[in-house]
């Protein structure tokens, strides 16, 4: 995973994607969408981990990647925002309003898995679930990360 996120090892998003779908049956899903990062840490990285590992997961399983479901609101595409993984557990909790569903309209009644790249506390996926389903009102949500954190790495 630091491999992928932060070595610049974009091509390891596509094959952790399709290592999940093997293990993973296909959920009943319309399409996949990655949890957006802000553009600062975009440009920084060169790309989006949860993006890549979509892209692999959508191949192996024959599924759409959405890209431009979620986006992240101008307030939270700034440098001053730090990474969930350097917050308490109680700080990572406040990240609502952290992502908004580009027209609305085209997304309702579908079901839509929420792809990320390490799941902490569930305050992203949590916040990503509900602005999709209040704002886009869609059918089902289904998460899916690719690790699961149980605590702050030291």
């Amino acid at each position: 995973m630091a491999a992928l996120k932060f070595r610049g090892r974009a091509d390891l998003g596509l094959l952790l994607g399709a290592a999940m779908a093997k293990n993973l049956e296909r959920p009943e899903v319309d399409l996949l969408a990655p949890i957006p990062l802000t553009m600062q840490r975009r440009y920084a990285r060169g790309y989006n981990q949860a993006e890549r590992i979509a892209q692999g997961l959508g191949r192996a399983w024959g599924l759409p990647v959405s890209e431009d479901l979620l986006s992240r609101p101008s307030k939270w595409n700034t440098l001053l925002v730090p990474k969930q993984s350097s917050l308490s557990r109680a700080k990572r909790g406040r990240i609502y309003g952290a992502y908004d569903v580009a027209e609305p309209d085209r997304w309702r009644g579908l079901r839509i898995a929420l792809v990320d790249d390490t799941l902490t506390t569930g305050s992203t996926l949590n916040a990503a679930a509900e602005v999709c389903i209040k704002k886009a009102r869609v059918a089902a949500i289904i998460p899916l990360t690719l690790a699961y954190a149980s605590r702050r790495a030291t």
